[in-house]
């Protein structure tokens, strides 16, 4: 299938042709795209953090508390997600980050372990 890249866009590759209306399936289809790949696993520093999507696709960001661990997520100044991980359980935090957006963690006890993956 033909492919050609968009003016200016870094990377990003619309395809053309398909099945009968010269589309694929579902329409236009893009390819890899920048910043997509393997999940990384971020240092976490000294509460609060600040965790920024530098990339053009969406983020699923996840905090994976430990043992006797308090956990908040703030996005635009409005805590979205909170937790306390009293007994071990390690608790996760989840969220999405649209490109630009940042998140916030602010925790107590142990630095809990970030993973950030972009599809």
């Amino acid at each position: 299938m033909p492919t050609r890249t968009l003016p200016g866009d870094g990377g990003y590759q619309e395809a053309i042709g398909g099945p009968a209306c010269g589309l694929p399936a579902g329409g236009t289809t893009f390819g890899t795209q920048p910043g997509a790949g393997t999940p990384t696993t971020p240092a976490v520093a000294a509460s609060p953090v600040t965790f920024t999507n530098a990339t053009r696709n969406i983020q699923a960001f996840h905090v994976d508390g430990v043992a006797a661990t308090t956990m908040t997520l703030t996005k635009r100044g409005v805590v979205i997600a909170s937790a306390v991980d009293a007994a071990a359980n390690n608790c996760s935090l989840f969220c999405l980050l649209g490109p630009g957006e940042a998140v916030i963690v602010t925790y107590s006890g142990a630095a809990p372990a970030v993973h950030i993956d972009t599809p």
